[in-house]
């Protein structure tokens, strides 16, 4: 780097470098916010949007499931209740 891209600061008192000190802290705060809520954005999963039919469609597959299951399980008491 050279000092022509260098941006220098002369401090003629403790007041200025407690001030640029408190300054620096408030935008590393404010990178740190944005940052952090850029990574949950981006590894946060999106929010599917279902509609009814998708939401009845799976309860009749659950149910039919179940019944399925019942039904199996009834076939299977028939035939070893011996």
């Amino acid at each position: 780097m050279t000092n022509e891209t260098e941006k220098q600061t002369s401090y003629s008192s403790l007041h200025d470098i407690s001030m640029r000190k408190e300054e620096l802290l408030k935008q590393i705060r404010h990178d740190q916010q944005q940052m952090g809520g850029m990574w949950n954005e981006m590894f946060r999963p999106q929010q599917r949007t279902r509609k009814k039919g998708l939401n009845l469609q799976s309860m009749l597959n659950t149910g039919i499931g179940v019944l399925d299951g019942a039904l199996f399980a009834w076939k299977l008491y028939r035939k070893f209740k011996r």
